[in-house]
């Protein structure tokens, strides 16, 4: 059986998007782990460059070690290998969809899938806290902890085959109940 691979993606890959990958490793259930791969990468192509010393504080504060962590760039052989891909920002959205517009359809803000249309006005970006202070890196973490949080159950449906339960892109995310 083919792992699903699910991918982060933000600007330098070093802040947003290896904290992502790296929180999303601990909070997988058990069974997942020989299902799926986990990876990150960013849109500045930036490659080899460690984590953020901010994202590896505020990490090692909720007992998750990023410093293993080492940045890449997106590329379209990454994007073909992930089944779902999620961005931090529009920016990311538009940047993959300029660059690679035949992997757009699984690309999706994090804060924005699996969302009810009625939350369509909102404001789905997550900023990037890179230069600015431990609060802000830790409320960044903590945004995307609850994000993780939320999609977890939404994920469950894919990663175990359910496609029928699955938020499919059609405009905008529909809860699709079977």
């Amino acid at each position: 059986m083919k792992n699903f691979q699910i991918g982060f993606v933000c600007s330098g890959n070093i802040c947003r998007s290896p904290m992502a990958e790296y929180m999303f490793k601990s909070i997988i259930p058990p069974g997942w782990k020989n299902m799926t791969r986990i990876e990150s990468a960013g849109t500045l192509g930036i490659t080899g460059a460690p984590a953020a010393q901010e994202a590896i504080q505020v990490l090692r504060e909720i007992e998750i070690d990023l410093t293993p962590h080492s940045s890449r760039g997106i590329d379209l052989e990454w994007l073909k290998r992930m089944d779902l891909v999620f961005v931090m920002s529009q920016e990311h959205i538009d940047f993959i969809e300029n660059e690679y517009p035949q992997e757009k359809s699984k690309v999706f803000r994090l804060r924005e899938y699996a969302r009810n249309a009625a939350d369509q006005d909102a404001d789905y970006d997550i900023a990037d806290p890179v230069g600015l202070s431990l609060d802000v890196f830790r409320a960044t973490r903590e945004q995307i902890n609850d994000e993780l949080l939320r999609i977890l159950p939404v994920l469950s449906a894919r990663i175990e085959g359910n496609e029928s339960r699955a938020p499919k892109k059609n405009g905008w995310f529909k809860w699709i109940k079977k």
